[in-house]
């Protein structure tokens, strides 16, 4: 049975190390090279030395990218979990939208049936309910007015 093939964790990235791959192998050749020197000088320290040295850096480089693999790993699921987040308010707020929308329509629907109560009213009352409305609201406003003046005064 075979199996699903692994996807990679962050989308366009190669799943291997690849590079890490090549230096391995180019410092191997090149470790290889050495101990042919050495076959042919007689030193056998160059050959230790280029070997240790050539695997050193394929190590460190393969380290690395590992490094820098996982931080990449980790910035991505980080961003992806941001996403789903906003992604998330996004859909609350569109609900929000929503209901505030219909409360408009319903509040705009109240108005007129409310207007239109009010125009019967001062229709019946001869344009005398309009005379005492606005009567009343004048007051209304002189008083609002006057202690906006004395809130002011207290504050400064």
């Amino acid at each position: 049975m075979r199996g699903r093939p692994a996807r990679p964790r962050v989308p366009g990235r190669r799943l291997g190390p690849l590079w890490a791959a090549i230096v391995a192998a180019s410092t191997a050749a090149a470790a290889l090279g050495i101990a042919r020197l050495d076959s042919l000088t007689g030193r056998a320290t160059i050959a230790a030395v280029g070997l240790s040295s050539g695997l050193a850096l394929a190590g460190a480089a393969g380290l690395r990218e590992r490094r820098s693999r996982r931080a990449l790993e980790a910035a991505y699921l980080e961003l992806d979990r941001a996403l789903f987040e906003c992604e998330r308010a996004r859909d609350a707020l569109l609900l929000e939208n929503e209901a505030l929308a219909r409360a408009d329509v319903e509040l705009r629907a109240s108005q007129i049936a409310f207007r239109e109560v009010l125009n019967l009213a001062d229709e019946r009352s001869n344009g005398q309910m309009r005379a005492l409305i606005e009567e009343t609201g004048a007051e209304l406003a002189q008083i609002l007015a006057e202690q906006i003046g004395s809130a002011q005064r207290v504050r400064d």
